[in-house]
C-alpha cells in the first residue's frame, strides 16, 4: 500500500513543479510584452564619457544699465553666455556586450572610442552683492539651451553613429569673488542645471585667476570640472547619457 501513495505523492509534486514553472515563464512573457510595448523602454543602457584632460572655452557678455547701479561699482544686469568643451574616451566592450546607438547595434568584443561635445548658451539675471572693499557675491539665475552629442568609433566596424539633442531648461548659480585690486581678481564660479522635464541636467565649478587690464574687458584662467547628461528615449531604446570633464579653461568676458 506504501508504493501507491509514494507514487500519488510523488506526481503531486511533479505537477506543482510544473505549474510553477509554467506561471514563473508565463509571468515572464507577459512582462517582456509589456515591456515591448511602451515607447523607449525596449531596451535600457547608459553611455558616460570621461575626460580629466578636456579644456573647455566659453565668452560672457553683461550688460549692467547704469541706472540701476546703487554706487559707482558694478549693479545687476543681464549676462549671455556660450561655452564649449569637447570630452573622448575609450570604452572596451566584452564578448556578449552590445550598445545601441541610434538604432544601430555595436556588438562585442571590441574597442569603442567614444566622442562628446557640449554646448551650453544661457541668458541670465545677475546681481553682485558686496561686502567691504574685496569680497564679492554673485548670484545668477535665468534659462539655457543645452546641445549635447554623442558618437562611437567602432575599431572593428565602419558604423559611426550619433546621438545629438538640443533642449532647453533653467539654469542657477553663484560667483564668490575676491578682489585683490582694479586689475586682478580670484573667484570660483557654481552653476547648475537641475533635471527637469526637458530631461537634462548639467553643472559645473569654475575655480580662476580674474585679469582685468580695462574695465570693460576681463579674462579668466583657471580649471573648471563640469558634468552633464540627457536622457535619449525611442520606441527600441531608452538612454542614459552623462559626460563628465575636467580640464583648464579660459573665458573672455565683456562688460557694458
Amino acid at each position: 500500500m506504501e508504493q501507491p501513495v509514494q507514487r500519488r505523492t510523488l506526481a503531486r509534486v511533479r505537477c506543482c513543479r510544473h505549474r510553477e514553472r509554467c506561471q514563473r515563464r508565463h509571468a515572464a512573457a507577459v512582462l517582456s510584452m509589456a515591456m515591448l510595448a511602451l515607447p523607449g523602454c525596449g531596451v535600457w543602457q547608459s553611455l558616460s564619457v570621461r575626460d580629466d584632460e578636456a579644456a573647455s572655452a566659453a565668452v560672457r557678455v553683461a550688460v549692467r544699465p547704469a541706472a540701476w547701479a546703487r554706487s559707482e561699482r558694478p549693479g545687476p544686469g543681464f549676462e549671455i553666455g556660450y561655452e564649449r568643451h569637447r570630452a573622448k574616451d575609450t570604452r572596451t566592450l566584452g564578448l556578449g556586450e552590445s550598445i545601441t546607438v541610434n538604432n544601430q547595434v555595436i556588438n562585442g568584443p571590441d574597442t569603442l572610442g567614444q566622442n562628446a561635445t557640449v554646448q551650453v548658451a544661457h541668458l541670465a539675471y545677475t546681481h553682485p552683492f558686496y561686502f567691504g572693499s574685496y569680497f564679492e557675491l554673485e548670484p545668477f539665475g535665468g534659462v539655457a539651451n543645452v546641445k549635447v552629442r554623442y558618437r562611437a568609433e567602432p575599431a572593428g566596424s565602419p558604423l559611426r553613429p550619433e546621438l545629438a539633442t538640443s533642449r532647453t531648461s533653467v539654469i542657477g548659480g553663484i560667483t564668490p569673488r575676491v578682489r585683490l585690486n582694479e586689475w586682478v581678481a580670484v573667484e570660483a564660479r557654481f552653476s547648475f542645471i537641475p533635471l527637469s522635464d526637458a530631461d537634462v541636467y548639467g553643472r559645473s565649478t569654475e575655480l580662476a585667476a580674474v585679469l582685468m587690464p580695462v574695465p570693460q574687458l576681463a579674462l579668466r584662467l583657471g580649471y573648471a570640472q563640469r558634468r552633464y547628461g540627457a536622457d535619449f528615449k525611442n520606441n527600441t531604446a531608452w538612454t542614459e547619457f552623462d559626460v563628465r570633464s575636467s580640464g583648464p579653461f579660459v573665458v573672455l568676458q565683456f562688460e557694458f
